[in-house]
């Protein structure tokens, strides 16, 4: 039976009460049964079945599951249905006596004729104005109902259609047209067939409404903040410079230009096409360009044909958070801009229903999620941007690969750029036709921005008639600028003053000459002409920026560039400090004019953040030639930037627009504070407890957590000297916060040592809480390296997503402070959760079939290598803490199982070898019994026992045996030495022998999977 819907219910009670109110209908009206079937006289047996029945169809719903059943107007329609049924069933009553007083075959003209000879008339009448009534009064109901339901749906659908639009997502327009839909529904008569049109209707609206509310979910999770931030950040390309790219046919053979296939490669080819340049040449305004330009978009709807096109860009940023310089974050955006355009695609590219719309944003199922778009029909075409791949915060050749397995699905190619670095020449710059160098190419460009920024003041143009000689200053800025883009931006910015102060031509010329050609030098010139009373906050402002994990909003640098008023050791605040944007509009001015524009305020006012205006300015200012910049006594820079946060966050509070990283950013200066030995004031960590609390709520847990991250222990040190209760009451926070994995940016500023740190502070305030919470953790945290890859589904558990490495140290520290670990290694939790092995068939079933496919198999073999890898590294960690290989698992041990699997493995594939030679020698090593033997069959092999010694000699390569017969035989002599020393209790070889021989395989199946 269906679930009873408000719908179906009320249908029911229709058709009671019409066929009810149809009974007490005038005499000369016809009786029609409820089958619809006309009948010339009116039998009463046939009235009382049809009343019957058509009462039994509306069941009666207990009081306390109406709300749940038919909705918030459920009681209501309840209580109408049982009046409706009650009269009905009176009905059936009076039916009852006339056929005790006429006998049942007896035939009448109408039933109100047969109900008139034994009530009165009024009485009929009475009935027949009740049940119209509450017919009525069913229809208003129903009427009400339904304006809940649309104004429900309408609500959602506004909501939504608010976030997409915030979004810019293409949905907006299908929302609206729902909208208008939903708005526009009634009903005009209460009707199975209009009733049962509005519940299909209603159905297909709430379906639409959830579809729209998972992909807004699945938009919202890839979405992270600053996302675009670096795009706005490039400046536009200056009017008519980069169009040669699309015209190489405007130039002579002679001119580098002639030869770029940008074009060609736009309109008809695929892979990978490599914009390359020096620091400073314009790589991104040209990237910038070409995502914007129209010519683009109309050359790749060429390409794409009757195809619908996705375009998108992203920007790698060195300088920006870690998303914006991961992999993760490169995904993401790709993703989020891809289902922005195309919101249809979000059930494909996610199809993890007990996941979905909760996105795993972990990079695995990132990437996976993106691979699906091999799997889209010939109909969609693709095309990214990636600007900056050198600015990657991880290993170049990891990002290449990503790059390269993109290229090879057949709908998707793309266009990068870099700066000239080997690892990226040997991967895109092999083909002459689907790379550019772009110094080799803007010699025009640069002489036009020149040009046209000189001829914007009057100044110049005055100059240029005083003039006497030939000299052609565009010329020779073109000349020295070797393609650099970013010198031609900073002299043309610094003659340009000269010339507002009076320079001629000829002094114009000389400051010319004076100027380095080369861009580290001239940062140290722009630096030195910087006004000595400047240099100071200057440094301090510089040092801040240089050192800050992303940039840090205009406001704070406000606050720290008025250092005496601001970030005394008192915090003293005036009454008022201006607008925002005032305070923005200010500071701005005094890093073009104070610090002559080597940091720029970036972003809409209100929000505002400080970047250098380009790459090659922070290499240079972390480079040891501007050591000197900074070599003022005490200056203090880190411990200054704390005390503008504090005032920040004092002033804002909760509602200012960076306060959630203002905490974060606090603690990361107190460690360059600590680094760099400044005369830090310590008392700072008090006020920004105290802050923080104001800030964001009644406890302390946002701080401690970020000193955690960042292993502040001077911090943490100081707040328990404040508070000796803080490990009562924060103590199992602190240790689970501590056992999570290691932030990116706290491994990437000040490397993985942080954590031990935590864990030897915490466990030396020998506190109860923690140690009781090492206890009840430690067994979690151990699992939490049986990570999803692994087979392990909770996410949740201390431990999980750490690498290797981290987890292995950890557990050392944890184990040094009192951890039980063999309790851990024979929890059967433990034992049956181990990786690979809790493995289901269907997981063996369906990468055999990846390992044969021919699209797929390369790379589901490197996975699987990867995996197994990993897998022999925990099992080497677990063994050297005293697992023991040969504990039973249902009727197999763990060693048996890996036999079985190092079977499969070396039969049906031998692509696996190396890891299966690792398996062996870290088991047999590890006190496996030598001895054991598993029952083997496949495909290609009938079902045979087999010892670990035939494994060795018939599964194993040369060269893999020389390696594993003497590590076989060294466990055998040490299996025999044990057996000697306990023989008073042990049992014989042979019977221990015949007890291991069992009929092993993972699954309790007669048919294994085949690899």
């Amino acid at each position: 039976m269906e679930p009873l819907t408000v719908f179906s219910f009320v249908v029911n009670v229709v058709q009671l009460v019409d066929f009810t109110v149809r009974l007490l209908k005038e005499a000369n009206e016809i009786y029609h049964s409820g089958t619809g079937h006309s009948a010339e006289q009116v039998e009463l047996k046939k009235v009382a079945e049809d009343l019957s029945r058509l009462c039994d169809n509306v069941p009666s719903i207990p009081a306390d599951e109406q709300d749940h059943v038919l909705g918030q107007l459920g009681r209501e329609i309840s209580e109408i249905a049982t009046l409706i049924k009650k009269e009905a069933k009176d009905l059936i009553t009076a039916i009852q006596k006339l056929k005790l007083k006429y006998g049942s075959s007896r035939h009448w003209g109408s039933f109100r004729q047969a109900l008139a000879t034994i009530w009165h008339r009024k009485e009929i009448d009475k009935m027949h104005n009740r049940l119209k009534g509450l017919r009525n009064d069913l229809q208003a109901n129903m009427i009400t109902y339904m304006k809940v339901q649309t104004e429900g749906i309408v609500k959602t659908l506004d909501s939504l259609k608010t976030e997409f639009e915030k979004m810019k997502c293409q949905r907006v327009d299908s929302i609206g047209r729902l909208n208008s839909l939903v708005k526009n529904m009634s009903i005009s008569q209460l009707s199975k067939e209009n009733l049962f049109d509005v519940e299909r209707r209603l159905n297909e609206y709430h379906a639409l409404r959830e579809k729209y509310a998972r992909e807004q979910e699945v938009l919202e999770n890839l979405q992270f903040t600053a996302m675009f931030d670096r795009y706005h950040a490039i400046p536009e390309a200056h009017l008519k410079t980069f169009e040669w790219i699309f015209h190489p046919n405007l130039f002579p053979q002679t001119d580098p230009r002639s030869t770029v296939a940008f074009k060609q490669w736009l309109l008809s080819d695929n892979g990978v096409f490599w914009v390359c340049g020096k620091p400073g040449s314009g790589k991104s305004t040209l990237m910038r360009y070409l995502c914007d330009c129209q010519q683009t978009k109309q050359y790749l709807t060429t390409w794409a044909g009757k195809d619908r096109l996705v375009a998108v860009s992203f920007y790698f940023w060195t300088a920006g958070s870690e998303l914006q310089r991961s992999q993760r974050g490169l995904l993401r955006h790709l993703l989020f801009e891809i289902l922005r355009e195309h919101p249809d695609l979000t059930e494909i590219l996610f199809t993890d229903k007990d996941k979905y719309p909760h996105v795993s944003l972990s990079l695995p199922d990132l990437y996976s999620a993106l691979q699906r778009l091999k799997s889209l029909p010939s109909t969609t075409k693709f095309c990214f941007f990636l600007d900056g791949l050198d600015e990657y915060g991880g290993d170049h050749q990891d990002i290449i690969n990503t790059i390269n397995k993109l290229a090879r699905i057949p709908n998707i190619k793309l266009c990068v750029s870099s700066r000239r670095h080997v690892e990226f020449e040997d991967a895109f710059g092999t083909d002459p036709n689907r790379k550019l160098h772009l110094e080799q190419l803007t010699r025009d460009d640069i002489a036009k921005f020149a040009r046209d920024k000189f001829e914007e003041t009057t100044q110049f143009r005055k100059a240029v008639q005083q003039v006497d000689s030939d000299f052609d200053i565009v010329a020779e800025i073109t000349r020295k600028a070797e393609g650099v883009f970013l010198w031609v931006f900073l002299v043309v910015r610094s003659l340009r003053n000269g010339l507002v102060k009076g320079d001629n031509m000829s002094l114009m010329r000389k400051r010319l000459d004076e100027l380095p050609s080369d861009l580290q030098k001239l940062f140290e010139n722009i630096i030195a002409s910087v006004d000595s009373v400047y240099r100071r906050r200057m440094a301090t402002t510089l040092q801040v920026a240089l050192r800050a994990p992303e940039p840090v909003n205009l406001v704070t640098y406000w606050l720290l560039d008025e250092e005496k008023g601001w970030t005394g050791s008192k915090f003293e605040l005036e009454e008022s400090i201006g607008t925002v944007q005032a305070i923005e509009g200010e500071m701005s001015r005094r890093l073009y004019g104070r610090y002559l524009g080597l940091l720029e305020a970036t972003g809409t006012l209100g929000t505002q953040r400080v970047n250098f205006i380009h790459r090659t300015v922070r290499d240079y200012l972390d480079s040891e030639a501007a050591r000197n910049i900074f070599a003022f006594p005490d200056l203090n820079s880190y411990s200054k930037a704390c005390k503008a946060l504090i005032a920040y966050l004092s002033i804002y509070g909760s509602n200012g627009t960076y306060t959630n990283t203002s905490l974060e950013h606090f603690v990361i200066f107190s460690k360059w504070a600590e680094i760099q030995n400044e005369n830090f004031d310590i008392d700072i960590f008090s006020k920004m407890n105290q802050v923080a609390i104001e800030r964001f709520g009644s406890n302390q847990v946002r701080f401690l957590r970020e000193l955690v991250h960042y292993g502040c222990v001077s911090g943490l040190e100081y707040l328990f000297s404040r508070d000796p209760e803080l490990l009562t009451h924060h103590g199992r926070f602190l240790l689970l916060t501590a056992l999570e994995a290691q932030p990116y940016m706290a491994k990437r500023l000040f490397g993985p040592a942080l954590v031990e740190r935590v864990l030897n502070w915490l466990f030396s305030k020998s506190s109860r809480v923690v140690l009781q919470a090492l206890s009840e953790l430690f067994p979690e945290f151990f699992l939490g390296v049986l990570g999803e890859d692994l087979g392990y589904q909770n996410s949740y558990l201390p431990g999980y997503n750490m690498e290797p490495e981290e987890w292995k140290t950890t557990l050392n520290v944890l184990l040094r402070h009192g951890a039980d670990i063999i309790h851990v290694l024979r929890d059967r939790r433990f034992i049956r959760d181990l990786p690979w092995l809790r493995f289901s068939e269907r997981f063996f079933t369906d990468m055999s079939h990846a390992l044969r496919s021919v699209p797929n198999r390369e790379q589901i073999r490197e996975s699987m290598r990867d995996l197994l890898d990993r897998c022999t590294e925990l099992y080497s960690t677990f063994l050297e803490y005293g697992f023991d290989p040969n504990v039973p698992l249902d009727a197999r041990t763990v060693w048996q199982m890996w036999l079985w699997q190092i079977c499969d493995f070396q039969v049906n594939h031998g692509l696996f070898e190396t890891q299966s030679l690792r398996l062996m020698q870290v088991f047999l090593s590890s006190g496996a019994d030598p001895y054991a033997s598993v029952s083997y069959q496949s495909d290609r092999l009938k079902e045979v026992k087999i010892s670990v010694e035939h494994i060795v000699d018939g599964l194993f390569g040369e060269e893999s045996r020389r390696v594993l017969y003497p590590v076989l035989e060294e466990a055998k002599r040490g299996w025999r030495e044990a057996h000697a020393r306990g023989l008073n209790r042990a049992p014989s070889r042979r019977k221990r022998r015949g007890e291991n021989q069992v009929r092993c395989s993972p699954w309790h199946h007669n048919k294994r999977p085949r690899l």
